[in-house]
């Protein structure tokens, strides 16, 4: 009885040791918008989407932070202190703790011009989202190795991205020679 005593001692030593030490791992989240504001002295970035949502960043990441994104999403990412114009389309890649939002890096969309519209999932296939607006019009956006889709469990790539019919979402994309190819897919708008 003693030596049962004592091994499950030394096992929940063992694991309350091993539990301490560990630290949770972040959640990557990613969200995309126009750059409305960038304040160097707070080095805060703002973020509005084109559904009059905005978000506020804090660049105060530790620079391994970045080690934190997937693989695949690390391509054409960059520090958020880069940019500092107004007006630019962005991804943001961030965390969130007591602290706020904590931006890890963001890629710079380009230019445009962008189409970013809200409406159900119709239809959805490895490559592709229909989705339906209020207007009942249905548009269907390509999808690739470079959409970004946010979920209830953070950022992922695009082509894991998995939508149930009837699933409300907001698409941000580019056009180009009459298709329309997703940079951003946010699967966590309410219904």
């Amino acid at each position: 009885m003693f030596r049962t005593i004592l091994k499950t001692a030394v096992l929940a030593g063992f694991f309350s040791f091993a539990i301490s030490g560990a630290s949770p791992q972040e959640i990557i989240h990613a969200y995309a918008g126009t750059v409305s504001a960038v304040d160097a002295v707070s080095r805060t970035i703002t973020v509005a989407a084109a559904d009059s949502s905005k978000e506020i960043f804090n660049d105060t990441a530790d620079p391994k932070s970045f080690a934190l994104l997937n693989k695949k999403m690390r391509d054409g990412v960059v520090a958020v202190n880069t940019v500092r114009e107004k007006g630019t389309y962005v991804i943001v890649y961030y965390f969130s703790n007591s602290n706020g939002h904590i931006a890890v890096g963001l890629r710079n969309l380009g230019p445009g011009p962008f189409i970013d519209q809200i409406g159900t999932v119709f239809k959805h296939g490895e490559h592709f989202v229909a989705i339906r607006r209020k207007s009942g019009e249905v548009q269907t956006f390509n999808v690739n190795s470079d959409t970004v889709a946010e979920t209830s469990i953070g950022a992922i790539g695009g082509l894991k991205f998995q939508p149930e019919k009837g699933n409300q979402v907001r698409v941000t994309a580019t056009a180009a020679n009459g298709s329309a190819d997703a940079q951003f897919i946010d699967g966590t708008i309410p219904d």
